[in-house]
Parts: structure tokens; C-alpha cells; sequence
């Protein structure tokens, strides 16, 4: 039994850094895969937006501000969406084509700095969402 003594020690040293980085590695893409989700829905639904607006209001603000509203009720690292002269977050709305194939193409990219900085991520947050417009009367 005295043999033993400081076994229990010498095995948490070694298992508590790989602990650590199982939890940081947990923390740190649960957040990269719900800001994904949240600016993908902001992309998603300010096209939405956008696509179904009157004919006498323009297409491209009207998505432009929807997004913007969404991304400004999440906290983003302090990333101010709304602020043009912001270059971490990047909006970019474009119609294309005639009625009645005509379509909006929402793209939103959000810089993504990390948590820990010790797992490898993606530098940028980015979805793109297109609708069909639909006829408005």
C-alpha cells in the first residue's frame, strides 16, 4: 500500500490538460456553431424579408435592415453590425434576374476570433441565403 502513495497525484497531472482541452474544445465550437446558426437565420429571414416587400419600397434595404435588427439583438464579441465602419461584420444583398424568377441573395460574414485561441477555427462566420421574390400587388 505505501507504494502507492502519490499514484493518484501523478494521474490527475497527467490527465487534467487533456480534461482541459476537452472542455475548451467543447466551449469553444458550441459558440462557433451557434453564432453559425444565428447569422445564418439573420441571413435566411432578411432575405425572406426582402422578398416579399411591395413593389414601391426597395428589396436590397429592406433585407439589409432586417439582418442588421437581428444580428444587433445577439452580442457578437462587441461586433457592431450596424455600424458601417465596422469591417468585422459584412452584409451584402443583390438581386438578380427579371419577375418572375427574380431573386435576392443575402451573404453575412461575421469575424470570428476565438475563445480560447488554442484550437484551430475558421477566421469568419459566413452564410448565404437566396429567395425567390414573390408578386406583390
Amino acid at each position: 500500500m505505501r507504494r502507492r502513495r502519490g499514484a493518484n497525484a501523478i494521474e490527475f497531472a497527467l490527465v487534467s490538460p487533456l480534461f482541459v482541452f476537452v472542455v475548451a474544445a467543447i466551449f469553444e465550437y458550441s459558440w462557433l456553431f451557434y453564432m453559425r446558426a444565428a447569422v445564418l437565420e439573420a441571413a435566411r429571414s432578411g432575405c425572406r424579408d426582402g422578398a416579399v416587400v411591395p413593389l414601391t419600397e426597395d428589396p436590397q434595404s429592406s433585407a439589409t435592415l432586417s439582418i442588421l435588427a437581428q444580428l444587433s439583438e445577439r452580442s457578437f464579441f462587441g461586433i457592431d453590425c450596424e455600424d458601417p465602419e465596422d469591417p468585422r461584420c459584412l452584409v451584402l444583398v443583390d438581386t438578380s434576374g427579371d419577375p418572375p424568377t427574380q431573386l435576392i441573395t443575402c451573404t453575412v460574414q461575421l469575424s470570428y476570433p476565438g475563445l480560447t485561441g488554442v484550437l484551430p477555427v475558421p477566421p469568419l462566420v459566413e452564410a448565404h441565403a437566396i429567395s425567390l421574390f414573390e408578386l406583390q400587388r
